[in-house]
């Protein structure tokens, strides 16, 4: 049974976390810990790649940073969090300039756009495996690497499959922030305080949809979509630089103690048999070789035991080369178990209703968010708006500015309905969430897509779109925000895993989208088809409906602890 529990942030679920998540929620002030002195790990002692290097010291219990080192590592990783959606955007002004360049057509280029989203959105579910055990400030100084060498190759593609096939290794790359940065996080601090740290974090991947089109607009006019790489090769060094000299290693250290005298126990347990055996072999020898017994036939009988002895030493030997062969085959299975296919058994969160509507509700309302980017960029490029990249880049304001406002706002407002429920029932629970702030956005969504959709399709005046992109935007992140923290509510000590399982998801609706943005414009009309995405918004209001019905019977009634079993 899971009670109605506050969660107020982001839990990263970390085996190496020794804190209660669920029991950090129902009481904060209870406990009373004891002040102790922080230790600060030696250079030598430093975990991660080029340690020494780093300017800030790495502490033994990452809790224990000072405030301002805390501070400074959250800065980091949100700007390096915007990198991500930046690396994504920043082409679509530029789209024009890419079909010219290398001779190629409009899908195919949106394609570019799609083979990111998709990376982006899925690799983070290894990165996050990688860094539990490897450490985080070895997946960011890699990753970013990579992000600088495959960028270079975007920049220098000499046609559209290899443009697609560097976006595609830069996406996967550049993901790594996304979830490993809410590991960072919680390292850092207990559940009571990740509230407002994961809130100044996520300033970071809603600035780099803003910033994009600025960005991108303003390059794209002098240097072409080249140029929007350079950027990014030129971000993602300095990150890297940043990095290598600013955040030292923060993943919380497990005790080995009980595991290293368990395996040493086993180690002399196995030990004494073979020496047992060994010395049965050799009294057994001993008392056969008695001159007193020895004739022809004792000859015989004492020569064909020595031989035995002799093939069952070679059989032992042999047996301990196989057992070490073995050691080290085992070895590479649970690599790539742990690193390549435990990872995947997030999808058996599906199994758990919350999630399954939750997920559901969030992949068909992040559709058209992406399908918007295209279309934005493809329509004011041609007749009859013909904006240069610099303008098509600030047409993407009215919506990053309702993203923002309902971000901020929206998150006080959930805030608010927990408060008023508490007050009322005398407890917090994940459905309170979902209220008014949900019943706005179904109706301002579908009305803002319609609002685009057709003054597209009529051709109106350039600002009568951007009316509805940024009602768009408003509804859009409403909803968003609402249900991200409803999976995390809903999913005690895995509510990190539960949100890469739906952007992994979600994702990927959202690359088959930017795929099929441009042929279905064609096909249908901006204005169908978005009166299409208006429809299949409305349908989508079924599943929270559901959940505010059905969720807490399904929270009190569901055997999770079953269903976490099965991501081991």
């Amino acid at each position: 049974m899971v009670p109605a529990i506050p969660v107020a942030s982001l839990e990263k679920d970390k085996i190496f976390d020794n804190d209660s998540e669920i029991q950090a929620n129902h009481c904060t002030n209870s406990q009373i810990q004891e002040k102790k002195v922080p230790i600060i790990v030696a250079k030598s002692d430093r975990r991660g790649l080029f340690s020494s290097l780093c300017i800030l010291p790495e502490y033994e219990e990452p809790r224990d940073f000072p405030n301002t080192c805390k501070n400074f590592i959250v800065f980091l990783v949100a700007l390096a969090s915007t990198i991500g959606p930046l690396g994504s955007s920043i082409i679509l002004p530029a789209i024009q300039d890419v079909i010219d360049q290398l001779d190629t057509k409009t899908y195919l280029v949106n394609m570019s756009v799609g083979v990111y989203l998709l990376t982006l959105g899925v690799f983070p579910i290894w990165w996050s495996a990688i860094s539990e055990i490897k450490g985080r400030r070895n997946v960011y100084l890699i990753s970013f690497f990579l992000l600088v060498g495959f960028s270079v190759g975007c920049a220098l593609s000499t046609n559209i499959g290899m443009l697609l096939a560097f976006r595609a290794l830069s996406g996967a790359v550049s993901g790594s922030v996304q979830s490993v940065a809410a590991g960072s996080i919680a390292d850092l601090y207990p559940p009571k305080e990740r509230g407002t740290a994961m809130g100044f974090f996520y300033l970071g991947p809603l600035m780099g949809p803003f910033l994009a089109p600025l960005i991108g607009g303003a390059i794209a006019t002098e240097f072409g979509f080249r140029g929007t790489q350079w950027f990014i090769v030129i971000f993602a060094a300095i990150l890297v630089v940043l990095i290598l000299f600013g955040l030292p290693e923060t993943l919380r250290k497990v005790d080995l103690k009980m595991i290293s005298e368990n395996n040493l126990n086993q180690n002399i347990e196995k030990t004494a048999v073979i020496e047992n055996k060994s010395k049965d072999t050799s009294n057994s020898e001993s008392s056969t070789n008695s001159p007193k017994k020895i004739e022809k036939e004792g000859l015989e009988f004492i020569n064909k035991g020595q031989k035995d002895i002799e093939v069952a030493s070679n059989e032992h030997e042999n047996s301990d080369s196989n057992s070490l062969n073995n050691s080290k085959v085992q070895k590479v299975r649970n690599t790539i178990y742990f690193y390549i296919i435990q990872p995947t058994k997030s999808v058996t969160l599906m199994k758990y209703p919350p999630v399954l509507f939750s997920i559901i509700f969030s992949g068909i309302t992040f559709l058209p968010v992406h399908i918007n980017n295209v279309a934005l960029s493809n329509i004011y490029s041609e007749e009859p708006y013909n904006f240069s990249p610099m303008i098509v880049g600030l047409v993407y304001l009215p919506n990053s500015i309702g993203y923002i406002i309902a971000s901020v706002f929206g998150g006080k407002y959930v805030d608010f309905l927990l408060n008023k429920y508490e007050r009322k029932h005398g407890c917090l629970a994940p459905e309170a969430r979902i209220s008014y702030n949900i019943l706005i956005s179904i109706v301002l969504y579908p009305v803002s897509l319609l609002i685009m959709g057709w003054c597209f399709d009529q051709k109106t005046n350039w600002i009568f779109p951007l009316i509805g992109t940024f009602i768009f935007g408003f509804a859009c992140m409403l909803t968003i925000g609402c249900i991200l923290t409803y999976i995390v509510d809903s999913l005690p000590g895995k509510g990190a895993t539960g949100i890469a399982l739906n952007n992994s998801l979600r994702m990927i609706l959202a690359t088959a989208g930017t795929f099929f943005t441009e042929p279905l414009i064609r096909k249908m009309g901006v204005g169908p088809l978005y009166t299409l995405l208006s429809g299949l918004i409305v349908l989508s209001s079924v599943c929270v409906i559901v959940l505010k019905k059905r969720g807490r019977h399904w929270r009190e009634t569901y055997d999770l602890e079953q269903l976490y079993d099965k991501l081991k």
